[in-house]
């Protein structure tokens, strides 16, 4: 699914979707919600002129962008399916991803950031959701990946996933796991020691996961803050992918903090997995 807000960064989303119906077989479904709808008239007569006008705007914006929606296919040699939605952006988008059971949610970052139409997607989604940034390919064959890899037992979700898409599409890998230790505890060799056998420990810990992936993996692991790190090493690849925390009901009101660095500070793409 592509939500699209019909602008450039609306754009962006489409064509990084479009390379990701190509690359995956997936069926595309492209997106606009308008912000506003009307309901069959029923006012009082001394209204009725006003309300008539209202709904006949509201018709003639919908119709806009159902052709707007049409023209950005023209280009994109693919098979889609279009829909317009009434409501808020966000909203309606996640209630649309619910109902065709969408694989993946794809928007663009709306601002040189990430906006709150974005932000909200993301932090509420029950399914991977990829926010697109720069030119996109032709196809996903090639793309480099940087998957910040999260803490737990056997093959993550995230990793999982990323190792399916990069091996169907000739991708490389680049497994992070950053050790966030504090600068204070350089001050002694005994602690300095300390850091290098964390570090050494989660190298294991990434060559072991390394090799149980069907796609060739480069493994990092530095001292420092997770988005810091990130941002360092994804220098030159295509994709950022990280998945969020395990939050409750109240805290998925607001990202993390590392996923809201990332998204916003990020050059490349971000395919973000949510938590399970």
């Amino acid at each position: 699914l592509c939500a699209t807000d019909l602008g450039e960064s609306g754009a962006t989303a489409l064509a990084w979707a479009a390379a990701w119906a190509r690359s995956t077989g997936a069926e595309l479904t492209l997106l606009h919600v308008d912000g506003a709808a009307h309901a069959p008239l029923d006012v009082p007569e001394s209204m009725r002129a006003a309300a008539e006008a209202l709904a006949s705007r509201l018709d003639d914006q919908r119709a806009e962008h159902t052709a707007a929606l049409a023209a950005n296919l023209k280009s994109l040699d693919l098979q889609c399916k279009l829909r317009i939605a009434v409501g808020r952006p966000w909203e309606a988008t996640l209630e649309v991803a619910e109902e065709l059971d969408a694989d993946l949610i794809v928007v663009g970052p709306h601002t040189s950031g990430i906006g709150s139409t974005a932000r909200r997607i993301v932090t509420h989604a029950k399914r991977p959701v990829f926010v697109a940034r720069g030119a996109a390919p032709k196809n996903l064959s090639g793309q480099r990946w940087v998957v910040g890899v999260p803490v737990s037992e056997g093959v993550p979700a995230l990793v999982s996933h990323v190792d399916a898409l990069a091996k169907a599409n000739d991708g490389r890998l680049l497994l992070v796991r950053a050790v966030p230790m504090s600068g204070a505890l350089f001050v002694e060799t005994s602690a300095a020691a300390l850091v290098g056998h964390v570090r050494e420990s989660m190298l294991a810990r990434l060559s072991k996961l390394a090799d149980l992936l069907e796609t060739p993996a480069e493994i990092h692991s530095v001292n420092g803050d997770a988005a810091d790190v990130l941002d360092e090493v994804a220098e030159g690849s295509d994709i950022l992918a990280l998945a969020t925390h395990e939050m409750g009901a109240l805290q998925r009101f607001v990202l993390g903090s590392v996923t809201e660095r990332v998204l916003r500070n990020a050059a490349q793409s971000v395919y973000i997995e949510p938590a399970s």
